[in-house]
């Protein structure tokens, strides 16, 4: 990597050819969803009406919220959708993609939280892909991830294959935090195999709270401890289970798409998994090569959040550079208050890349990922 390299013409992002938002946000809440859910799922639709409480009685999350996310409460409070933050529907996104010059974006949910009980959240996900096809049909430049739960895998698949050819689907959403077991568990094969037979990715998305990560999730008494933490520790179990576990191996046409966490990690993980590799092969009979060459071939990154990375744009190079910027899909995650904006990332790492990369990681990884 070369600072003489730069982008040349690409001076602002809007030289760019595309700028595609891989981990937009819409909120779904449970009340909103109610009337999409299917008479399958009668029972649950009933429990959520009449419980004055629904989402927290059966929530897997329990930690502290940061005092932000009240102050947006109020101003949502009496708002169809209303949620701590916004976007909370894909008009809203298309708002928040107007305003930073987002060409396109992919949305995942950010409505319920995660739901420790197997039915009540195959009901949820069942409510929330058929508001998904209703609600994005109006919407061309907005995508949408299906969503599924790692508490049942079988149903999972099931909604893949249900919904996995509809216009507005590009790929399947997981809460990584519920991954418990981790995902190289032979109980999520169908769910990699539906995924992979309808060539859409799946995105792991991680988040706080949630028990998936018990002796760190144990130790923090704050917001800050677990949000530092949560993230990254999850997505190198995550993909450590992945690789040596042989999923890869299994199910050599899977995609992976991992997102909130940054790629800091990156380049550490990579390097201590070949390490493990060569030292302790025996032990990872289905691998058979360096698993940072599995990450290559099937994963790909999402980069937000970038850090306070402001002052030291060459080190956010290197990192672009270490991590592979074949796999790294630029991502804003709003409508988190530390999103991104194009021009943090961009206007940091331009001089260092051609124009080509630079595309390449604002938008046309993204393209062909997701198949947009």
């Amino acid at each position: 990597m070369s600072r003489t390299t730069g982008g040349g013409e690409l001076r602002t992002v809007d030289d760019l050819d595309t700028v595609v938002e891989a981990d937009g946000h819409v909120t779904a809440p449970a009340p909103m969803l109610l009337p999409y859910m299917d008479a399958e799922f009668d029972d649950v639709r009933q429990f959520y009406e009449r419980s004055p409480n629904g989402s927290l009685e059966f929530s897997a999350a329990s930690v502290a919220s940061p005092l932000y996310l009240y102050e947006r409460m109020k101003e949502r409070e009496g708002k169809e959708g209303f949620s701590f933050g916004r976007p909370s529907d894909a008009g809203d996104l298309l708002e928040v993609m107007e305003e930073h010059g987002i060409d396109r974006a992919i949305a995942n949910n950010l409505g319920f939280s995660p739901r420790r009980n197997p039915r009540h959240a195959a009901g949820l996900v069942n409510a929330y892909n058929n508001w998904v096809r209703e609600e994005f049909d109006d919407y061309p430049n907005i995508y949408a991830n299906m969503l599924g739960t790692p508490l049942d895998p079988e149903f999972t698949a099931a909604e893949i294959e249900r919904m996995g050819d509809h216009d507005s689907t590009v790929g399947v959403q997981l809460l990584g935090t519920l991954l418990r077991p981790l995902p190289g568990d032979p109980q999520y094969d169908p769910v990699w195999e539906a995924a992979s037979a309808h060539d859409l990715p799946v995105a792991i998305h991680t988040g706080t709270g949630p028990r998936s990560f018990p002796k760190q999730f144990w130790s923090a008494e704050t917001y800050a401890e677990d949000h530092v933490s949560a993230h990254p520790m999850l997505h190198m179990s995550i993909l450590t289970s992945f690789v040596f576990k042989g999923v890869f191996e299994r199910f050599p046409d899977l995609t992976i798409v991992m997102q909130e966490a940054g790629i800091g990690y990156l380049p550490y993980l990579k390097q201590r998994m070949d390490a493990a590799y060569a030292e302790l092969g025996y032990e990872v009979p289905g691998v058979t090569r360096p698993p940072s060459e599995y990450l290559d071939e099937h994963v790909y990154f999402c980069t937000q959040p970038l850090g306070h990375t402001h002052g030291t744009p060459e080190h956010l190079a290197w990192l672009v550079e270490m991590a592979g910027i074949d796999n790294l899909l630029w991502s804003a995650d709003v409508p988190h208050p530390d999103f991104d904006t194009p021009e943090e990332l961009f206007n940091r790492v331009k001089p260092y890349f051609s124009a080509a990369e630079l595309n390449k990681l604002m938008g046309k990884n993204a393209e062909r990922v997701f198949g947009i």
